[in-house]
């Protein structure tokens, strides 16, 4: 494997966890409302859903630095996802 970004960490980029489960990449840019350049997502390889993990590379150092004032906040679930579930039970 290689070394990169063990001697030049980037200041832009961050982990975040404790993400609901049924969170998407759209979620987390309204959750953080900075612009982000880079999301893994880490899911569960049988399933695709999100680990509630994510590595996340914003566009500027103020956008990680916000972000990481969000330490310790309960983030809700999402309600775009909420929406999505109830047409899926309307189409039934």
């Amino acid at each position: 494997k290689s070394l990169r970004g063990l001697h030049d960490p980037d200041e832009k980029k961050i982990f975040v966890s404790g993400l609901p489960f049924e969170f998407k990449r759209k979620d987390v840019e309204v959750l953080f409302s900075s612009p982000i350049k880079q999301c893994k997502l880490l899911t569960f390889p049988d399933t695709g859903r999100c680990k509630g993990q994510a590595y996340l590379t914003f566009d500027t150092i103020e956008g990680a630095k916000n972000a990481l004032k969000l330490n310790g906040t309960i983030i809700p679930p999402s309600k775009s996802t909420d929406d999505e579930k109830k047409k899926k039970k309307k189409e039934s």
